[in-house]
């Protein structure tokens, strides 16, 4: 089983992780967004249990093995260079 972290909670993101999980090798674990709120009910339908919104803690947390990153485009190299400072 693959633990998967997700960036965004869009349409996209929600399709995405939904998809993953009928293939029975993905299980959405972490869930990252501006607001708990949204981090929340994002994830809780999927099961997820690990919400952040600070994205350093979401890198941190190692809760997952792999990351989705569904946020807007022009927000995609700032997220994943977190990472590296991580």
């Amino acid at each position: 089983m693959i633990n998967l972290g997700i960036i965004g909670t869009g349409m996209i993101s929600r399709n995405f992780v939904a998809t993953a999980e009928k293939t029975n090798e993905f299980k959405l674990t972490a869930v990252y967004s501006r607001t708990e709120e949204r981090a929340k009910e994002f994830g809780e339908p999927f099961g997820a249990q690990n919400f952040f919104t600070d994205l350093n803690k979401f890198f941190e947390s190692e809760v997952f093995s792999t990351i989705y990153i569904a946020s807007p485009n022009d927000l995609h190299f700032q997220q994943k260079t977190s990472n590296f400072k991580s």
